[in-house]
């Protein structure tokens, strides 16, 4: 505190005591300003670096966290690849037993076109035979059948009989296959 007027006898005495007061109080002041902005300072100082910790460490999460998907990614695209390379594989791989499936059909179709002539020669060959066989004779007689009495006439050919092949009965006429022999006459004794 500034002194007061009774311990000075003039006033003088007591202004240049109170300027000296005020000095007093303003240096204090400005001592607490000082140490005022000195903390300002620190703090600031505090936060600033409390901020840059803050931010570091933001971006070494985000830096984390981005080689982290980045991992992930990297891991599914191989993935992928892998299971696309294995699927075009099995493609390749079934591709080749269809084509080699139908070249097997193409070859067996083939073999049966280029056998079907020689199939249909040898039929026609055989048909040839047995139309080249001689047929039963047109001009045979039976005199008389022992039991009837009845004559014969032998104009049409003894087809088919017991005797007679398998193979000649395609030779016989529809009408003669299933003719049998007709008596023509009776002749009484």
């Amino acid at each position: 505190m500034c002194p007061s007027s009774p311990l000075y006898p003039d006033v003088l005495t007591l202004a240049m005591a109170e300027i000296d007061c005020l000095k007093a109080t303003i240096e204090t002041q400005s001592q607490h300003v000082c140490s005022l902005e000195a903390e300002l300072n620190q703090q600031q100082q505090h936060n600033q670096s409390q901020s840059q910790h803050i931010c570091s460490s933001l971006e070494a999460e985000l830096v984390q966290q981005h080689q982290h998907h980045q991992s992930q990614i990297d891991t599914q695209r191989r993935q992928y690849q892998t299971q696309l390379v294995t699927q075009h594989l099995q493609f390749l791989q079934h591709q080749s037993e269809l084509q080699e499936i139908q070249a097997q059909q193409h070859r067996d179709s083939q073999a049966h076109i280029e056998a079907m002539p020689a199939q249909t020669l040898s039929l026609y060959d055989q048909l040839a035979q047995l139309r080249s066989t001689p047929s039963p004779s047109a001009t045979d007689f039976s005199t008389s059948d022992s039991g009837s009495g009845e004559a014969y006439a032998t104009g049409i050919p003894v087809c088919p009989s017991p005797s007679t092949p398998a193979h000649r009965l395609l030779l016989c006429p529809p009408a003669q296959a299933t003719a049998s022999m007709q008596p023509l006459a009776h002749h009484s004794h």
